[in-house]
């Protein structure tokens, strides 16, 4: 293998980590933003799973950042919630929650 091949090889996989860790930072900010938003409702994940036609579980795994909510769910959590859409997606603004 080439020094450029190798180097090139290394490079793809250091964008590899660098997206997957992206990701999992993505999804730990949706899921903190969706369990704030549900306890400022004053909902238990119960109640909301419920209300959505969701199991408890599967909208705990949105919760805790192991599943990519689809722009669908986004919609359907945030009028359940009574939000927008974005303040699903977004960081909280400064003073809520992590910072991303």
């Amino acid at each position: 293998m080439s020094t450029e091949q190798s180097y090139r090889k290394e490079h793809e996989s250091l964008r590899a980590a660098s997206n997957r860790a992206g990701n999992t930072a993505l999804r730990l900010m949706v899921g903190e933003n969706v369990r704030r938003l549900r306890d400022e409702a004053g909902l238990t994940l119960d109640a909301l799973a419920k209300h959505l036609g969701f199991g408890r579980q599967y909208l705990n795994d949105f919760e805790s950042g192991k599943h990519n909510p689809t722009v669908a769910i986004v919609f359907q959590l945030a009028n359940a919630l009574g939000v927008r859409p974005e303040d699903i997606v977004t960081p909280p603004s400064s003073g809520q929650g992590a910072a991303f």
